[in-house]
């Protein structure tokens, strides 16, 4: 390598002293030795991290690496070559985007150190990608010529300072001379298929005459043709092969995809293995393949789904034996742990300390039965809550569910509660779930009568989050309408409607932001507020509802009773921009608003509180942990300045 050596920096040094002591020269030339002499020490530098290095067998210098040479493309129209500059500028970001993605991934282009090669190599690729996009008759040349540039760096402005004039140095640039020649286009696409299948219909393929011949499409319609093949035919394993002829004189493309022999089979004996605990005829009513039906893959994946969404098993594996006609089936089944115990931690201003412990057993008689029993208590409230589901009732997609729940709360009022009942739900598919119950509730307010309640529950959850406690993208849909009566005082009579929205959508590029979206309402209907059970009612204001204001106080105010009394209805709106800082840490800033109205009509934004915060969430292997710190925009007299909420999940 040319330049000083590690045994000349003590004579540039001397030199440098010697000039700048001597005042002979101008200190233009003092700062150009100081700049060589600071390039002197980077090159010694490189050269020793090169002796030492036991890892690489070539000397690493990083002013060499590909990803530090700039390139540019100089376009060169070639005979019968007339693109448009709106094309030949698509085509320019399409090469500049693979060319840096093949130097941050391509291994055998990082092995280079030698610019030359970097060059030729980079050529290559770039013409392998212009064949990819069907210019055939492409011509890229590489050029690594020498270029000058403004210096960035302390250097460049010292000397700028002293002559007023941006220093200038060398920098080795690639150029790209690119002919992308003529573009060739589909001419014919046909399908040949063996002696006995029909000829395909009603598939649309991404491959259509007159289009460009781009390789993308035709491994697109390769896929898209097997797949229709194994949904259409009891094929193994249908493998499509595929083969190109062009017409040069034309610039045309003819593609032909042909199948090969293949036999037709049906399914055999299913068999079930790896069972501990579990009777193996509850997964037998998730099997969806019958023996003598015509065999389809997808039918076996939709199997080792469903056995999968029972939440017992850690995995569900199929094995093949494929027989003359028939292919026998081996599902290998790994049961999951069946317990787990649970517990937490949270804090809030409005309801301070919180501490909650919960079990669960997902197989609790043997046959996939799920057992859940909570326990959480604060400085203001505590409960107890069991629930039992029992799947498989009546039809494979329908489910019994037993709750009870034990609870007492002091806030606004101290009020004491127990209830019980159950429900049949029915998934009609994984997004969409309906469910129709009885319940009996007692409950003993102060300042209230005792009621004894019978309600019976409908509802429906459409849910297309792609995760429990912190979606990003999808929305879930919530809708309950329950008729009470009260079987002491059957004149007490009342309908409750809930309906609850929240939608996520996430950005690209920095941070990949998402915006998260809540409202709710609803109504109570054929009672005064005064004969609806104060635990029934409807409140807002809290970390679940409206951050920034106490717990259930955004409602109307009863001076005697020194409470707030709640509504017959209420209306609540959250939104949340949710960033992500890296894998550990996240930052939400976010605004919500709410009330709960004595009427049962919803009452105008008017009579809306609103609230911003900002919040922190630390990612755990679960779920993440949330710190948010609410301001009431609208605070009342007995409100505080701030309400500080820590807890476990997204806010929704």
């Amino acid at each position: 390598m040319d330049g000083p050596s590690h045994a000349n920096v003590s004579v540039w040094v001397a030199r440098l002293l010697e000039k700048f002591n001597s005042g002979r020269k101008s200190p233009r030339i003092f700062y150009r030795l100081l700049y060589r002499g600071i390039f002197t020490l980077q090159v010694t530098a490189a050269l020793l991290a090169g002796c030492f290095s036991v890892s690489s067998s070539a000397l690493d210098i990083p002013f060499l690496a590909s990803n530090s040479l700039n390139f540019y493309f100089q376009f060169v129209d070639g005979e019968n070559q007339q693109l448009s500059s709106s094309k030949l500028q698509s085509l320019e970001e399409k090469l500049e985007a693979e060319l840096n993605r093949q130097r941050e991934s391509n291994l055998t282009l990082q092995q280079y150190r030698d610019p030359l090669k970097i060059a030729q190599f980079e050529a290559r690729l770039l013409s392998s990608m212009l064949r990819s996009l069907g210019y055939l008759d492409n011509q890229v040349r590489a050029d690594l010529t020498q270029r000058t540039k403004a210096e960035r760096n302390l250097m460049s402005d010292l000397m700028n300072t002293v002559n007023g004039s941006e220093g200038q140095s060398e920098e080795k640039v690639i150029t790209f001379f690119v002919n992308p020649g003529r573009l060739y286009r589909i001419a014919l696409v046909d399908i040949s298929l063996p002696p006995g299948f029909e000829k395909v219909k009603d598939l649309s393929l991404p491959l259509v005459p007159g289009r460009p011949l781009e390789a993308r499409q035709v491994f697109a319609a390769q896929d898209a043709l097997e797949t229709y093949l194994q949904e259409n035919y009891c094929l193994l394993s249908p493998d499509v092969s595929y083969e190109v002829l062009v017409t040069p004189e034309e610039a045309t493309a003819e593609v032909y995809f042909r199948l090969d022999d293949s036999r037709e089979f049906v399914f055999g004996a299913v068999r079930i293995e790896g069972l501990e605990s579990i009777d193996p005829a509850f997964f037998t009513k998730h099997i969806k393949i019958a023996e003598g039906a015509c065999f389809k893959r997808n039918l076996v994946e939709g199997t080792r789904l469903a056995l999968l969404r029972t939440n017992l098993l850690a995995t569900a594996e199929a094995k093949y034996q494929v027989g003359e006609t028939s292919v026998d089936i081996t599902l290998d089944l790994r049961e999951r742990h069946h317990r787990t115990v649970e517990a937490g931690v949270g804090y809030s201003t409005d309801e301070g300390k919180n501490v909650s412990a919960g079990w669960e057993h997902r197989n609790i008689f043997g046959s996939g039965e799920k057992l859940d029993v909570d326990f959480r208590v604060s400085e203001k409230s505590g409960s107890l809550a069991a629930e039992l589901t029992i799947p498989s009732v009546i039809r494979d997609d329908i489910a019994l569910q037993i709750e009870g729940e034990l609870s007492h709360v002091n806030y606004e009022f101290q009020a004491n509660k127990a209830e019980a009942g159950a429900a049949l739900s029915h998934q009609f598919n994984p997004e969409l779930t309906f469910s129709v119950g009885s319940d009996v509730t007692y409950s003993d307010a102060k300042g209230s009568i005792e009621s004894y309640l019978v309600s019976f529950p409908v509802s429906a959850v459409w849910d297309t989050a792609d995760d429990l406690f912190d979606p990003k993208e999808g929305w879930t849909l919530s809708l309950e309408w329950r008729p009470y009566v009260d079987f002491v005082n059957p004149d007490t009579r009342f309908f409750k409607t809930t309906f609850t929205a929240s939608t996520y959508y996430s950005f690209d590029g920095w941070l990949t932001p998402t915006l998260a979206l809540r409202g709710a309402l609803g109504t109570i209907r054929g009672e005064t507020l005064d004969g609806v059970p104060k635990t029934e009612r409807f409140y807002s204001g809290g970390g679940g509802s409206v951050r920034g204001y106490p717990f259930q106080t955004l409602s109307a105010f009863d001076a005697e009773e020194d409470e707030y009394i709640g509504g017959r209805s209420f209306q609540e709106l959250s939104l949340e921009l949710r960033t992500r800082i890296n894998d550990d840490w996240g930052i939400v800033i976010f605004s919500d608003a709410g009330y709960a109205f004595e009427e049962p009509h919803l009452g105008s934004d008017e009579n809306f509180l609103w609230s911003v915060g900002l919040g922190i969430r630390y990612f755990t292997l679960i779920a993440p942990l949330r710190v948010d710190f609410a301001i009431p925009l609208d605070r009342r007299q007995d409100d505080d300045s701030f309400q500080l909420y820590i807890n476990l999940g997204q806010a929704f």
